[in-house]
């Protein structure tokens, strides 16, 4: 069952709002004062980009979220599958979000 898309947009928003508004109440115990936020196009998984398809992207993908030690992370273009690899390989990470084709996983 899929949301209408107006009940939708506004449930995003929603929960953007409360998430910013979280995130600005926080107290943070990082000493500098700072967030760090990052945003990755990991690209759709399409077994036609070989040679750089989403097997050799996924490990690009974790070392840089390692590397730059992430708060918060926004992902664009990722598929179910792609997500699915990314939360088992990053597991102290949570998300939120759902599939933009049927409001869920699609």
């Amino acid at each position: 069952m899929s949301l209408p898309s107006d009940i939708a947009t506004s449930l995003h928003r929603y929960i953007v709002i409360s998430l910013l508004l979280l995130l600005s109440s926080c107290n943070w115990e990082d000493p500098k004062g700072s967030m760090v936020v990052m945003t990755l196009n990991v690209r759709y998984d399409n077994p036609s980009d070989a040679p750089n398809d989403w097997k050799g992207r996924k490990p690009i993908i974790i070392s840089t979220v390692l590397d730059r030690s992430a708060d918060i992370i926004r992902l664009q273009e990722v598929l179910k599958n792609q997500l699915d690899d990314l939360d088992s390989l990053l597991p102290w990470y949570d998300y939120v979000g759902v599939g933009r084709d049927d409001g869920t996983d699609k």
